[in-house]
């Protein structure tokens, strides 16, 4: 079984049916609206008896609408776990990060992908996490249950580079306009992540997502390095020399620290 050929039968494709019964039980409300309002007689029993009547009907449609695509949905769990699954291009969408592996170097066959996936030391933690995002349902389960743990929670060992002078210097001129100009000193340091803190956005207000080092200070992350890490997880630091902001925080979980870089 193709891809292409499991998406046909995905409770997505229901999206048409489901748009058809919402506009009629719109309109089936709109009709009780206009019934209550417009009707002559002033029977309460009756209009309680109508209103009644067309609010069992919505129901009933949004119940059925329900009940199908809970039914399209097991089909498709019961597809992917009894077939080899291959990845087919779907027009001109691109490939998800999973089905590129698959094709690069499994044949096509999403299921050996998936496996590498969470499995394999040759992927890093960032990848595993970006392949994670794009998962459906049924990949999750399927990972869940053969590897016993998901693609983005894996603890199997994960690729960790050299972090060198020359990376962070790349990064630095990419997150700091005053580096990029100046080219001036920068301090490098390891310390543990203390905690995590998350703010969600107030009143228009931006959320703020950081981690916390001690005396070091803190780090406005990324979403994806605020799931990635957790308390106790040692990190390479770096600021710009006299001032407090950490700009660019390194993760020993996904970079191999070469010790040249803190004598």
């Amino acid at each position: 079984m193709t891809t292409k050929e499991l998406k046909a039968i995905q409770p997505a494709r229901t999206n048409k049916v489901a748009g058809t019964v919402l506009l009629s039980c719109l309109a089936i409300l709109a009709g009780c609206c206009v019934m209550l309002v417009l009707h002559e007689r002033d029977d309460a029993l009756w209009t309680l008896f109508v209103g009644m009547h067309l609010l069992h009907a919505a129901i009933a449609e949004l119940v059925i609408w329900v009940v199908i695509a809970a039914k399209q949905r097991k089909r498709v769990f019961a597809a992917f776990a009894e077939n080899e699954i291959f990845v087919e291009r779907d027009g001109g969408k691109p490939l998800r990060k999973i089905e590129e592996l698959a094709v690069e170097h499994f044949g096509g066959n999403l299921k050996q992908a998936l496996v590498f996936a969470v499995t394999s030391p040759e992927i890093s933690r960032m990848e595993r996490s970006a392949m994670s995002i794009e998962l459906m349902d049924y990949e999750r389960e399927y990972v869940q249950n053969i590897c016993g743990m998901g693609l983005k929670e894996s603890v199997a060992e994960a690729r960790r580079e050299v972090l060198t002078r020359a990376r962070i210097e790349a990064d630095l001129a990419d997150k700091s306009r005053t580096y990029r100009k100046t080219r001036c000193a920068y301090q490098l340091m390891r310390a543990e992540c203390m905690a995590k803190c998350y703010f969600p956005s107030i009143e228009g207000e931006s959320e703020t997502i950081e981690l916390k080092f001690g005396d070091a200070g803190l780090y406005s992350c990324t979403q994806d390095e605020y799931e990635m890490t957790t308390e106790g997880d040692q990190f390479c630091l770096v600021k710009l020399e006299g001032k407090k902001n950490i700009l660019l925080a390194y993760a020993e979980k996904d970079w191999i620290m070469d010790e040249s870089l803190f004598s």
